[in-house]
C-alpha cells in the first residue's frame, strides 16, 4: 500500500466492522500485519493487486464469509484455504491457476469463481459441494466434464470460452442447474445430449460460438420443448425484448430464442395514473396490439418455431398487467402547459425546473393533506379537515343506441366531499337545468347550518 501507517488505519477499522477492503492497492507481497484478524474477520478483499502467493496462515481466518483474490498473479492456493470452514463467496478470477487443491471442508460454499486461468480440468470436489449454487469456469482450458457432474447440486454453471468437445448425459440430471453458459467452445450438434434440451432442469441454455450454425439447433425437435421451459421460467419474456415501434434503450445481454441479443427495454410505457391508490397496471402505446408484437417477433427471429398461440397465451400469462391503450389522467391545466413546453424545447433547463417545483409543490400538498387528516382524527383537537373533488362531467343518459348520437343529453354535475375527522364522504349532484343559485345555497345550508358532521 502508500505506507505502513494505512495498512495500520485499515486494520484499526476492521477490528470494528469485520471488513477489510485492500483492493487495488498495489501490494506485492500478502501482508503479515492483517493475520492478528483471523478470529473477527469476515469479509477479506485482496483484488486488483500484484500478489504471487498467498501464504498458509490464510486458512485460520476461521469467520471469513467472502474471500475474493481476483485479478492478481497467483500460480497456486494453498492447502490450507480447505480450512475455511464458514466461507460462502471466493473469488480467484483472473489469475495464472493451472490446478485447484482439495477443498471439500467447504460445505458452506455458495458462490464460487475460478475465470480467465489455466485450468484444464473440471474439480471434481466442486460437484460433492451441497450448498455451492453458481460455478464460473469460464476462460479455461478445460476439455470435458466428469460424470460426477450429475451430482452436484449447481444452479448456474458458466464453461464459456473452454475448449470443451462433448457434454456428459449425466449433465441433464443436474437437480437445480437452470442455467448454462457453453458459448464458445469446440462443440459440435451431437455433442449436446438430447436429454438436456427435453428433460433438464436448464431453462437458459447458451451454446453461441461453437461447431454448427444456431439455425440446426432450432431446428431440432427436442427444442421446441426447452423453448417451452426457457419462457415459462424467464423473468423476462422475449416477446417484450423486441424493436417494436417506440424508443428503445439496451440493457444487459439476455438469453432469446436460444441465442444471445440485447434486451432493448420499451422505454414508452404508460403508468396508471387516475386514483390514489398505486396500481401496478401499465399500457403501451394505443397503436400497438398484440398481432403487430407477434409480426415485430418474427421480422427479428424468422427462423423462430413460436407460434401465435403460443406467443399470445405468452403474452397474456407473463404481462398480465400490461393494456394496449394511453390511460386517462387528471393533470392540471399547470402541469399540461409546462409538459408542454418541456416538449417543445427539451433542452430547456428552466422548464424542467418549474416542471419538478410543480411536482413537488403537489406532493407537499398531499402530505400536508395527510398531516391534517391525521390531527383531525384526534379527540382532543378541535381540528376539522376536508377535501372536495369535482367529478368530471356526466352526460345522461348514457346508451350506446345511434339515436342518442344526435340527440341532446343532460350535464350533471356530482360534486364530493371527504370530511377526515369520520373517515365519511357526502356527495352533492345537480343538472345543467337547475341555476347556480339553487345548488350553492343546498351547499351552503349544509356547511353553516348545523349539518356539519359531528364526532360522537
Amino acid at each position: 500500500m502508500g505506507n505502513t501507517a494505512s495498512l495500520k488505519n485499515h486494520v484499526e477499522t476492521s477490528r470494528k466492522t469485520g471488513v477489510l477492503n485492500l483492493s487495488d492497492s498495489r501490494l506485492k507481497q500478502y501482508p503479515d500485519s492483517i493475520d492478528v484478524l483471523h478470529p473477527i474477520l469476515r469479509n477479506l478483499e485482496l483484488s486488483k493487486n500484484k500478489l504471487k502467493v498467498l501464504p498458509k496462515s490464510i486458512g485460520q481466518f476461521k469467520e471469513l464469509k467472502i474471500l475474493n483474490v481476483s485479478n492478481n498473479s497467483l500460480e497456486n492456493l494453498p492447502e490450507e484455504i480447505n480450512c475455511l470452514s464458514k466461507i460462502e463467496t471466493l473469488q480467484v478470477n483472473c489469475n495464472l491457476l493451472k490446478s485447484l487443491p482439495p477443498m471439500n471442508n467447504l460445505i458452506f460454499l455458495k458462490r464460487a469463481s475460478f475465470g480467465d486461468n489455466q485450468l484444464s480440468i473440471f474439480p471434481e470436489f466442486l460437484c460433492e459441494l451441497k450448498h455451492l449454487e453458481a460455478l464460473d469456469l469460464s476462460k479455461n482450458n478445460i476439455t470435458q466434464l466428469p460424470e460426477l457432474i450429475k451430482q452436484s447440486r449447481l444452479v448456474e454453471l458458466n464453461l464459456n470460452q473452454n475448449q470443451i468437445r462433448k457434454l456428459p448425459s449425466g449433465l441433464a440430471q443436474c437437480s437445480r442447474l437452470k442455467t448454462l453458459r457453453l458459448e464458445e467452445n469446440c462443440l459440435e450438434l451431437d455433442d449436446i445430449p438430447k436429454e438436456l434440451l427435453t428433460s433438464s432442469k436448464v431453462s437458459l441454455l447458451c451454446v453461441e460460438g461453437n461447431l454448427f450454425d444456431m439455425k440446426s439447433l432450432l431446428a431440432l425437435e427436442e427444442y421446441s420443448t426447452y423453448m417451452t421451459r426457457y419462457t415459462e421460467n424467464s423473468p423476462n419474456p422475449p416477446i417484450l425484448c423486441l424493436p417494436l415501434n417506440g424508443k428503445m434503450k439496451k440493457t444487459k445481454n439476455v438469453m432469446v430464442e436460444g441465442k444471445t441479443e440485447p434486451k432493448e427495454e420499451i422505454s414508452w410505457k404508460y403508468e396508471s395514473h387516475y386514483g390514489r391508490k398505486k396500481s401496478k397496471k401499465e399500457y403501451l402505446s394505443q397503436d400497438l396490439n398484440i398481432s403487430r408484437l407477434f409480426r415485430s417477433f418474427k421480422d427479428k427471429f424468422p427462423n423462430s418455431p413460436v407460434t401465435y398461440r403460443f406467443f399470445f397465451k405468452t403474452f397474456k400469462q407473463k404481462c398480465p398487467n400490461i393494456s394496449f391503450h394511453k390511460p386517462r389522467t387528471d393533470t392540471c391545466s399547470k402541469c399540461d402547459l409546462l409538459s408542454a413546453e418541456v416538449a417543445a424545447k427539451p433542452r430547456d433547463k428552466h422548464a424542467k425546473n418549474m416542471l419538478e417545483l410543480h411536482h413537488k409543490k403537489a406532493e407537499k400538498a398531499r402530505q400536508q393533506m395527510k398531516q391534517d387528516t391525521a390531527l383531525s382524527q384526534h379527540p382532543t383537537n378541535d381540528i376539522y379537515m376536508f377535501s372536495m373533488d369535482l367529478e368530471q362531467v356526466l352526460s345522461l343518459p348514457s346508451l350506446t343506441h345511434s339515436q342518442m348520437f344526435y340527440l341532446r343529453q343532460l350535464s350533471c354535475y356530482n360534486l364530493g366531499v371527504h370530511f377526515g375527522d369520520g373517515n365519511r364522504g357526502h356527495m352533492f349532484l345537480w343538472h345543467e337545468g337547475m341555476s347556480i343559485e339553487q345548488y350553492s345555497i343546498i351547499i351552503n345550508g349544509y356547511f353553516y347550518n348545523g349539518e356539519w358532521p359531528r364526532r360522537k
